[in-house]
């Protein structure tokens, strides 16, 4: 499954946006354009429960919505393994998801047709109660694109199980890491990689637990804790009936508290081992996204879809090592969505899945960097352009720059190509 349009209202700085995707997207553009909030928007509408955080009035265009200001995120996703609907009813039926086909172009058809892939529209909704002081949301089935309030009564929208939410595969890598949570039980996609991979070693937890409950060296049995401990135990015996005895052990002693507490640690050569926040963001950095490439590969072992979500895997990585993980998630994923600052990794896509953002007055457009593939009659600029010199192109295009007139020329590369190449680069 993969996501081929994503449509959003009223989100942070995004006050519209209309986004067609290719099967893999790299998406570039200056500092504040709204790629994160794009991520951000595919979480909200096709992530799992957890990964749902809670929406402030900052979230709101604006930041001060009024009773009628909404959030509204659409994604429609495709990739059914059949285009007929009574083939999967778990998604099309009276209490589900109408049917409906899109075209190579992202554009929505009501009936079935020759090159036409079945597609549900998934929608998210979110509005302020001032009264509450709080967000309040909804997931559903979005049918069409009439006007139509989610919160306008309990039968106005369709709730998406959050089965078909898990179904779908959505993951995502976010700029901002949870350090001390990756590769442990803490995490829940360490718990659902584990889980995913061969289960959790439960035997090795057991045993873990027993150490902890009778230890070989009790603390309490130490000589400067003796007096403490003998004066304790005796006030408990003479007030409490089953006497009691203190003890200290490390942690509950139970077999979540082991799980919660095992912390990765990575050995050195000297042969020390120092937790993983120890060395540096880089290291977490790196373990997560192995994780998710992990989870992935057990998920299309077992014929389950995935689509991984990365927001600048360079962040805390070399470039180089970025692009090449980047890569080797594009031949995992059904479908890789990349945010990206950096050329080495923005190069890895090829030139018609690279999207260019621009953000004016709020209005997000997201301009494929080549329309179509080229032909054998491009020009060597052409080719030089989109192929041997993309990465420093699509470097020139990741900072500020003209909007409307990369949009121009883009539109027509064959004329404007040695222009274009000579400005860009």
């Amino acid at each position: 499954m993969h996501i081929s349009r994503l449509r959003i209202e009223g989100f942070r700085g995004i006050r519209t946006a209309d986004i067609r995707f290719t099967r893999n997207a790299g998406i570039i553009g200056p500092n504040g354009c709204g790629k994160s909030a794009i991520v951000d928007a595919l979480s909200l509408v096709l992530g799992r429960t957890r990964m749902v955080r809670t929406l402030t009035e900052h979230d709101f265009t604006g930041s001060d919505p009024t009773p009628t200001c909404r959030i509204k995120i659409i994604a429609t996703v495709t990739g059914f393994s059949s285009a007929n609907p009574d083939e999967h009813r778990q998604w099309f039926r009276e209490d589900r998801a109408v049917s409906k086909w899109v075209d190579n172009h992202g554009g929505e058809h009501s009936s079935p047709g020759a090159g036409l892939e079945l597609c549900v529209n998934i929608a998210f909704c979110a509005r302020f109660d001032r009264d509450e002081l709080e967000t309040v949301s909804q997931r559903y089935f979005h049918d069409d694109d009439d006007v139509i309030d989610p919160f306008d009564g309990d039968d106005v929208v369709r709730s998406v199980p959050a089965r078909l939410i898990n179904e779908i595969g959505y993951f995502v890598l976010p700029a901002r890491r949870d350090w001390d949570a990756v590769a442990s039980f803490n995490s829940d996609l360490f718990r659902r990689t584990v889980s995913n991979a061969a289960g959790i070693p439960a035997e090795e937890i057991i045993r873990q637990r027993d150490a902890l409950r009778s230890p070989t060296h009790k603390i309490e049995e130490s000589p400067k804790l003796k007096d403490l401990v003998n004066s304790l135990n005796e006030r408990l015996a003479r007030l409490a009936p089953r006497c009691p005895k203190f003890q200290l052990r490390v942690g509950a002693g139970d077999s979540e508290a082991i799980l919660q507490s095992l912390l990765p640690h990575y050995a050195l050569d000297t042969g020390h081992s120092l937790p993983a926040g120890r060395h540096g963001a880089g290291l977490v950095s790196l373990q997560s996204i192995l994780l998710l490439l992990e989870v992935g590969a057990s998920r299309k072992a077992k014929g389950k879809p995935f689509m991984l979500a990365l927001e600048e895997p360079e962040l805390h990585l070399a470039p180089g090592v970025a692009g090449r993980l980047v890569s080797e998630a594009k031949g995992t994923a059904d479908q890789v969505i990349c945010t990206t600052h950096s050329p080495e990794v923005a190069k890895v896509f090829q030139a018609t899945e690279v999207r260019v953002v621009g953000n004016e007055n709020g209005n997000l457009a997201a301009t494929a960097f080549l329309q179509n593939e080229l032909t054998p009659r491009a020009s060597s600029d052409e080719r030089k352009l989109f192929g041997q010199n993309r990465s420093r192109v699509l470097g020139a295009t990741g900072i500020e720059f003209d909007w409307r007139r990369y949009s121009t020329w883009t539109r027509a590369p064959s004329r404007r190509a040695v222009r274009a190449t000579s400005w860009a680069v």
